[in-house]
């Protein structure tokens, strides 16, 4: 208590050159219940009455049904022991002789610091307490003041630290290594440490310690006879250890002393001497170990008020009641997210492959190939609005293509200037006497041309199909054009896509469709259930309802549940130009037994019923068997109905930004 007594002011960070422990003192108003059961060892070493209770749920209404009143010294002691808000990650060795007080010490740190405490030891005793044939053999060994085998104490060790919460968190390692061959094998594990806590007791304080010492099942809390005597209602229920004879006590500390160096001299740098002899308090112990550590923790960190149940909390427990339904909350919460994670897992997919299948599509940049190429894509103009993007080889052909006398189109190829320091940029224009012209005149002459390319061989993929160009969808139309040459001049397309799928308990499954081997485009490759592009004079509606019927015989009734969800906007580089496209998205959930897809205008060769898991993988393992945009799409509609899982995919963002 004396060390609490300190003459500088505690309250400000500034005068006592550390943030771990205060942001300002408690008040009478802070004072509530207790929900930390490690706060019994503190509040009984400041002598606070009735924290030795039968369960922990007393202890957290203790506050509220019998008000305490706190001395400066107990105020000064909570300060000290109240966790973190926030806790930072610490990876800490906790070493010392047999009965140092390393396990007293370690509940308040992992508390205090959020910081998950290994005990190799807990691991064995609670096997040999299990009575299986590892804690058999353990037990006789202990009894013995033998060590185990460090193959088995490493395989355990090596299995515990993988887990997540040692992962994000850190950890303190309590009592281990106790040999050279141990701290080696820790070297190349690659087990890292950040500090190391050496609690020094003296060997006679040490035979002291374990001819009293008891721990209580219930709440942690180790007691002495002499030095720390438990409360007589849980005298009965107390535990005392078998190997705390004193021969064997003896035998351990000699074999420690003798291996200090060799074990722990590899740490010298990192460790921090703690005094932890009997005349000293817990909380005097306490105090030093967080000074050792306070370089670890981030300034800004305060004192975590909540931990005591105040009234400026948002958090208030009222009754034991209370505290079991939250409990059970929390275990309800934690199943939840053990289910969720497996179903994550289940969807894992190879690392980067859904990436690559969105990259295909949506990762091309026109403004990186034009600095890589410069000239490569000339911009195609309709008055004073840029439409589109033409090939410069194409654009070179088109000049041959115009009709003589009177060009449909305007060509200035890129050149260079006559002093040869500059460059005159190309370009494509549509003639200023065809914009004079009704849409229909225009059409026809543009027509014309594209025949005579198509001719040629240079147009290739041709459909009899007409698609409207306007500067934006809702845009007045400027004029038609036939569908195959959209991508050689960089022009807009504008199409529908139709995710059918069905709903089978839990499970999604989706139809597949694969497209015919006569399509001029993508043949044979797999596709939605209804998807085309967006002809001349048809509304969105309208060609939604008529590939419906044309491509997968649906008749009216199923298309009640049809649901417009968006759309996917794209451009990529082909061989015959700049695909630029962009398709309006529907869903349509169709009942499971009571429809069959069946094509009616030979444009698809069959359909399936798929797992939604099975369609993604097939993408992720078979990406060249999709059409390009069919995928994608299909990918957006994992996203949307959580087939696709942050938890379990890597490029997650990633693909969402190539999607938005």
């Amino acid at each position: 208590r004396r060390r609490l007594h300190r003459s500088e002011d505690r309250n400000t960070a500034q005068s006592h050159g550390k943030t771990t422990r205060v942001a300002r003192p408690l008040s009478e108003n802070d004072v509530g219940p207790f929900n930390s059961i490690f706060m019994a060892t503190a509040l009984k070493a400041v002598g606070i009455p009735g924290t030795s209770v039968e369960r922990e749920d007393a202890a957290l209404s203790l506050a509220q049904s019998k008000p305490v009143v706190l001395s400066p010294e107990q105020r000064q002691v909570l300060e000290l022991v109240a966790p973190l808000p926030n806790p930072s990650r610490m990876r800490i060795m906790l070493a010392g002789k047999p009965v140092s007080g390393k396990g007293t010490q370690a509940l308040l740190m992992a508390k205090k610091f959020g910081v998950p405490h290994i005990s190799v030891g807990e691991m064995i005793r609670e096997e040999m307490k299990a009575r299986s044939d590892l804690g058999l053999a353990a037990a006789e060994r202990v009894a013995e003041g033998e060590l185990l085998p460090d193959e088995l104490i490493l395989s355990i060790l090596h299995r515990r630290l993988e887990r997540d919460d040692c992962s994000r968190l850190g950890y303190i390692l309590d009592g281990f290594p106790r040999t050279r061959a141990q701290a080696e094998a820790m070297d190349r594990e690659n087990i890292v440490i950040d500090r190391v806590i050496y609690l020094d007791r003296p060997d006679e304080d040490a035979l002291f310690w374990s001819r009293g010492r008891a721990t209580d099942p219930v709440t942690g809390v180790i007691y002495h006879d002499v030095l720390n005597p438990p409360p007589e209602q849980i005298s009965a229920r107390l535990v005392r250890r078998s190997d705390d004879q004193r021969a064997t006590v003896a035998k351990r500390l000699k074999m420690f002393n003798a291996s200090f160096d060799e074990v722990y001299g590899r740490w010298k740098g990192v460790m921090k001497r703690i005094d932890s002899s009997n005349r000293r308090t817990v909380m005097e112990v306490f105090e030093d170990i967080c000074g050792a550590l306070e370089d670890l923790i981030p300034r800004e960190e305060s004192t975590n008020w909540r931990a005591f149940g105040s009234h400026r909390s948002t958090f208030d427990v009222t009754t034991v009641a209370d505290v079991s339904e939250i409990k059970e909350r929390i275990k309800e919460l934690d199943r939840f997210v053990t289910r969720r994670m497996q179903n994550a897992k289940e969807g894992v997919m190879t690392r980067g492959a859904l990436l690559r299948a969105v990259e295909q599509c949506c990762a091309f940049s026109l403004i990186r190939q034009q600095e890589e190429d410069p000239g490569k894509y000339l911009p195609f103009r309709v008055g004073t609005d840029q439409i589109g993007y033409v090939g410069r080889s194409l654009a070179a052909d088109l000049i041959s293509a115009n009709s003589p006398g009177d060009a449909e189109f305007l060509v200035t190829l890129e050149a260079c200037s006559i002093d040869g320091w500059s460059r005159i940029a190309g370009s494509v224009e549509l003639s200023p006497s065809i914009l004079d012209l009704p849409i229909c005149q225009r059409t026809l002459r543009i027509g014309r041309v594209m025949e005579r390319l198509h001719s040629a061989g240079r147009i290739q993929g041709w459909r009899n199909e007409l698609h409207p160009v306007a500067v934006d969808y809702n845009s007045e139309t400027l004029f038609e054009i036939e569908r195959a040459c959209l991508p050689y001049f960089g022009l807009r397309g504008y199409g529908v896509h139709v995710n059918g799928y069905v709903r089978n308990g839990g499970e999604i499954l989706i139809w597949v469709a694969t497209r015919s081997r006569n399509k001029p485009t993508y043949a044979g490759k797999f596709d939605q259930l209804i998807a085309g592009g967006l002809p001349a004079g048809v509304s969105l509606l309208e060609n939604v309802a008529k590939e419906a019927v044309e491509e997968a015989g649906l008749e009216l009734r199923h298309m009640d549940e049809l649901r417009s969800v968006g759309s996917l906007s794209y451009l990529y580089e082909t061989r015959k130009g700049l695909s630029c496209k962009a398709l309006f998205l529907y869903d349509l959930e169709l009942p499971l037994d009571d429809f069959i897809p069946k094509n009616l205008d030979g444009e698809v060769e069959d359909f399936n019923l798929l797992p939604a898991r099975t369609v993604l993988k097939s993408i992720a393992n078979n990406l060249d068997a999709w059409k390009p945009n069919s995928a994608v799409v299909m990918i957006d509609f994992a996203m949307r109905h959580g087939l696709i899982d942050p938890c379990s995919e890597p490029d997650y963002l990633k693909i969402s930004s190539f999607l938005n």
